[in-house]
């Protein structure tokens, strides 16, 4: 509550963040530390009022770390009466969880004929203006996929490191079945398991939601903040190329005596040349535009 009356957004949100940060580890720390104390060596021994504190403890860092992440980041931005993609504008869980374009999903099911002028202008770092402007700032002696890893090597290094996250958390289904098969074997020797298949089953329900979240957010970071912004700015850098290429040549026309056939022809052949000259200049530059973009 102390946050949202704050009003430097960015501080806030950066404030909030670690804060999360902060519930998630204590929130691992607590679970792990008291499912010790629900083995069958100490599950017998447990009172009503610690396992009441426990639960108390568990729900209020559940709590702070949900009040954490439904803070905002800043109000809506507006770029000439138009307001900007609300990813970076929305809450860390509303970005996470694919929930900011909600409410434009909803108006693309209501107008299905919508105008691409009814849809929110894209963030500072997807409009290919500011992407052209960063490709400029590097030095054209650089191999081209050299500038393209300066200009994007955080989003390849996110990119990487979900990759990784998912291709272990892939193993977390395989580990959980192991062991609660391996606790039924046990069960059925009369030993006691006491919630051990409990807490492989629930490791295994979590560990499918953040494989599968994962995957998806691997796959957005990969398609919209890495191919998009790539080819974006390749787009721009060969619009911007062609723009500075004429698409005449200056040939000046030579007079024509009105009394000599000869000279008019001579001028009709001239003319016939420019005008051959100029369309195959303007299927270059078209080529250039259409077939390298």
């Amino acid at each position: 509550m102390a946050l949202s009356f704050k009003h430097e957004y960015a501080s806030q949100f950066r404030i909030a963040s670690y804060a999360s940060l902060a519930s998630v580890a204590q929130f691992i720390m607590s679970g792990f530390l008291d499912v010790r104390l629900l083995t069958p060596a100490h599950y017998d021994n447990l009172t009503r009022f610690q396992v009441a504190i426990w639960i108390i403890q568990l729900v209020a860092t559940a709590c702070l770390l949900f009040a954490c992440l439904c803070l905002p980041r800043r109000p809506d931005v507006f770029i000439n009466d138009k307001v900007v993609d609300r990813q970076y504008t929305a809450s860390a869980l509303s970005r996470f969880t694919f929930a900011w374009p909600g409410h434009l999903v909803k108006y693309i099911i209501k107008n299905p004929s919508i105008d691409i002028h009814e849809l929110p202008r894209m963030d500072h770092y997807t409009r290919s203006e500011n992407l052209l402007a960063k490709f400029s700032e590097r030095s054209p002696a650089q191999a081209l996929w050299r500038q393209i890893f300066g200009l994007h090597y955080t989003t390849f290094a996110k990119h990487w490191i979900l990759t990784a996250t998912e291709a272990l958390l892939n193993f977390v289904p395989k580990v959980s079945m192991y062991f609660i098969l391996h606790s039924l074997e046990r069960k059925q020797e009369g030993e006691n398991i006491g919630i051990d298949n409990w807490i492989w089953t629930l490791i295994l329900a979590v560990g499918l939601i953040l494989s599968c979240w994962t995957g998806t957010w691997m796959r957005w970071v990969g398609d919209s903040q890495l191919a998009l912004r790539i080819e974006a700015q390749l787009c721009a850098a060969v619009f911007a190329k062609a723009m500075l290429k004429k698409d005449t040549r200056g040939a000046e026309k030579s007079t024509a005596d009105e009394d000599g056939d000869e000279e008019v022809d001579g001028n009709e052949e001239e003319v016939d040349k420019e005008d051959s000259e100029k369309k195959g200049t303007q299927q270059w530059i078209i080529n250039l535009m259409g077939i390298d973009a």
